[in-house]
């Protein structure tokens, strides 16, 4: 687990003082290593702050064997092997080395060569230029600001602030879209002046001139060779690796572990993978199964204890406290980030149980129904657009749909695509029905929700959300805001305990497999996900392997009714927030939903945080 940075500056020194501060942001975590390099007559300075979790992990900064490449990362190939062998060299490299060997053989394409999650950023003082990047999904995060002088770039937000690059001023748009919109906006800093590299690409700077930034990668349509079967096993396989690749560690793993099919899958598979190690499970609450919550539980908690009993190496967390993070607590995350980023307190739910327990990597099921695990909901639409009318029936006939009501649904989708649109957003608890809500309850005063576009913005959400391809809905999916959002917040959240994420179902070939997958694979007569449930067959059990999604039921971790009664109480004693809230409305009326009282709920630690440093 690294962070780094990188400084610049064409009118000012960069001191040992401003190098100190900005590593001194990362302190919080403990870090147990750290270098830096101070270039020319002190016009940049790039370091790096270390806790190796890895065997092949960079603990100090990577030069190239004529000091002409200079790389600070913070990185975990999955494909190392095939790295080491197209560069020759040595097996023990770390992996910052093989990104310096990669790009002193390829330049910035060296990107097209990398998998797994990393981010990185490399100063070559012969090309006088900056290059720095991001993985293909956004798991490893570049956060960079663009001054009048020069250039810093990290992934430690904090680090801006220390370092004194920018002064703390927030930005009023990004604040109003953190309480309205949350997930449904591009990440952005609540600070000015902060900007995030998006997921898949990369930035590059002659030194004294502007940055540019440009994407290195997009999905791709491939043919898919082989029976069925074959492309069955090749995506079992890959599956396989992708879970073993990211757990190369002598560090203590833990894993977040529901009933559903993402996370006991690949659990199961790192269990079997790894017979000698120990890994510690935590499920939703963490709360041991008992007669005081078994008639609340019972039915989230079996499925889970059933599939604990395949893995004896699988040792399940339970505790009798709270594993919310708490007031106190989430003001010292706010703090040791600086108030960068508003970042919901779900995120730190169960860590510090994680952080007693020594965990210092974290396997996470998230990501996989993005794509990897993807249901076919567009599947129909598919070949409807192909006119594979047989197919259709066939599908039809062996779900026991109705034909015709089915068709007419598909007419009306191709022909009358924004009615369709309309229709479905106002059906079920879809993210599109969440949406309208939130256009439809106006949390912040009517002034600034008229001022910042609010419904608009909602409305553009809305309309990016409809797809009529499967494809394009994996494309939406793994483009959209809620991705990124949630994997720099876990990167975040993770680090501020001391512990790394990883995501097995981001795996780029187990993606690319799964984009490319044939449609019947992934929905299979009457049943979905099927490309996946082959693929973790014999790691879960059966109950698990066939379940639908309306079989998983599990209780809210919070009540609505106790939530709202903590946003009233936010809205009463938070007079900051009040210059934003329509508060006296809100409490006068008293209907808000579980959404909009999460909204106020999450946002208050950064307005305590900002009252207490005079920012607003």
């Amino acid at each position: 687990m690294n962070t780094f940075f990188y400084i610049s500056s064409t009118n000012t020194k960069i001191e040992s003082s401003t190098i100190d501060a900005t590593l001194a942001a990362s302190n919080y975590w403990e870090p147990k290593y750290k270098s830096y390099h101070v270039g020319g007559s002190g016009e940049f300075a790039i370091g790096l702050a270390s806790l190796p979790l890895n065997p092949f992990e960079n603990y100090n900064l990577q030069y190239s064997n004529d000091k002409n490449i200079i790389v600070s990362s913070n990185a975990l190939l999955s494909n190392r092997n095939e790295m080491v062998q197209v560069l020759n060299a040595r097996s023990n490299i770390s992996d910052g080395d093989l990104i310096n060997l990669a790009y002193k053989k390829w330049g910035t394409q060296c990107l097209d060569r990398f998998k797994g999650e990393f981010s990185f950023v490399l100063v070559d003082l012969k090309s006088q230029l900056v290059f720095f990047a991001t993985d293909h999904f956004g798991v490893r995060s570049t956060l960079y600001s663009e001054g009048k002088y020069g250039v810093m770039v990290s992934n430690e937000p904090a680090a801006f602030l220390s370092s004194g690059w920018i002064e703390p001023s927030v930005d009023e748009e990004h604040l109003i879209n953190n309480i309205c919109i949350n997930y449904h906006h591009p990440t952005s800093s609540l600070y000015k002046e902060i900007e995030k590299l998006p997921p898949s690409h990369f930035a590059v700077a002659k030194f004294g001139e502007p940055i540019t930034v440009k994407p290195y990668w997009n999905f791709s349509d491939s043919l898919v060779n082989g029976n069925d079967q074959d492309i069955l096993d090749r995506y079992r396989k890959s599956l396989k690796s992708a879970v073993i690749s990211r757990l190369k560690t002598d560090q203590q793993i833990g894993a977040e572990l529901s009933e559903g099919l993402d996370s006991t899958g690949i659990v199961g598979i790192a269990a079997t993978a790894f017979t000698n190690k120990v890994i510690y499970t935590f499920s939703h609450l963490c709360q041991r199964p008992n007669d005081a919550n078994r008639e609340e539980w019972q039915k989230a908690h079996n499925p889970i204890l059933n599939f604990l009993k395949l893995h004896t190496n699988l040792n399940p967390v339970w505790t009798e406290k709270s594993v919310f993070a708490g007031k106190e607590e989430l003001d010292r995350f706010v703090k040791c980030l600086g108030g960068t980023y508003a970042i919901p307190e779900s995120f730190l739910l169960r860590k510090k149980l994680m952080k007693e327990k020594g965990i210092r990597i974290l396997l996470s099921g998230f990501g996989g129904d993005h794509c990897a695990s993807s249901q076919g909901f567009n599947f129909l639409s598919d070949l409807f657009q192909k006119r594979d009318f047989s197919a259709i029936n066939k599908h039809l006939r062996s779900s026991n749909r109705p034909l015709v009501k089915n068709y007419l649904l598909l007419i009306f989708q191709h022909q009358f695509p924004t009615l369709f649109y309309q229709y479905s957003s106002y059906r079920g608890s879809t993210i599109p029905s969440h949406l309208r809500k939130e256009a439809k309850y106006r949390l912040i005063k009517k002034s600034l929700y008229n001022k910042y576009d609010i419904r608009k913005k909602l409305t553009l959400q809305l309309s990016f959300h409809h797809q009529k391809t499967l494809k394009g809905l994996h494309e939406r999916k793994l483009r959209r805001n809620d991705l990124e959002q949630r994997l720099f917040y876990t990167e975040l959240s993770a680090r501020f305990y001391g512990m790394e994420a990883r995501f097995p179902l981001l795996d780029l070939d187990l993606v690319h497999q799964a984009y490319n997958m044939p449609n019947h694979l992934i929905v299979n007569g009457q049943v979905n996900r099927y490309h996946f449930r082959k693929a973790i067959e014999g790691y879960v059990t059966n109950d698990i392997l066939w379940h639908k999604k309306s079989d998983i039921v599990r209780p809210p971790l919070i009540s609505k009714d106790e939530l709202c009664d903590r946003a009233y109480k936010v809205l009463r004693d938070e007079a900051l927030l009040n210059n934003y809230c329509d508060s006296e409305r809100i409490l006068k009326e008293r209907k808000l939903t579980f959404e909009t009282a999460k909204q106020i709920c999450f946002i208050a630690p950064y307005f305590r945080f900002f009252r207490k440093n005079n920012l607003l």
